[in-house]
């Protein structure tokens, strides 16, 4: 018997040798690399906890545990799972304390995660994510608005102005799960929906810490 090692994820593996009643047994394997940036993870929810469909954990190295959440408790939902089987259908905000590891700094960054929305926001903004004093003076922020439209911001060191800003082109699709990513790669900060680029800003200093 002869074995034959994958890593990755194959779409489809067909492994043949011989004809008729000469076939050769052979033993196909498949793992799963591990992923090489999940030690730069500072926060992470898979929302696909089995805990009474209440409660999501951090799921980094940091292992913060359960999240504060201002409406009650956490509802989970299988309506609409996108991986695993089970999502986190928002009616409030998740929050965490500051901690030094949130601080980004002038250090490069990804921020990303899976969106559905059934309806656009009658406010002025419905946020996807923000690291924010009750201000709203932030390092970044990442919300739909009324319009359809996904921006990104952030504020610099001093807290004294906005330092980038960027607005997509194009609308985000309702009852579709879509991507949507802020980057920041040296000096160039760029917004992703579904792995496009939606445009760039340019800031070289320190950003906002709270």
């Amino acid at each position: 018997m002869r074995v034959i090692d994958f890593i990755g994820d194959p779409d489809r593996i067909t492994v043949t040798r011989g004809w008729g009643e000469n076939w050769n047994v052979i033993t196909v394997r498949v793992t799963q690399p591990p992923d090489p940036f999940l030690e730069d993870t500072i926060l992470l929810f898979h929302y696909d906890d089995p805990d009474d469909l209440t409660n999501v954990f951090d799921s980094s190295p940091f292992e913060r545990g359960r999240p504060n959440y201002l409406n009650g408790t956490v509802p989970l939902t299988t309506a609409k799972a996108l991986f695993g089987t089970t999502s986190c259908l928002l009616g409030g905000q998740l929050q965490y304390r500051h901690d030094a590891d949130m601080d980004l700094s002038a250090s490069d960054f990804t921020i990303e995660t899976f969106i559905l929305m059934q309806a656009l926001p009658t406010v002025t903004a419905r946020y996807i994510v923000i690291k924010s004093l009750s201000t709203g003076v932030h390092p970044f922020a990442i919300f739909v608005n009324p319009n359809g439209k996904i921006t990104a911001t952030g504020w610099n060191a001093a807290g004294s102005a906005a330092v980038y800003s960027i607005t997509s082109a194009s609308v985000l699709a309702l009852d579709e799960w879509t991507h949507v990513a802020l980057t920041r790669y040296g000096s160039t900060f760029t917004l992703w929906i579904n792995g496009v680029s939606e445009g760039t800003a340019t800031y070289a200093g320190v950003l906002y810490s709270n």
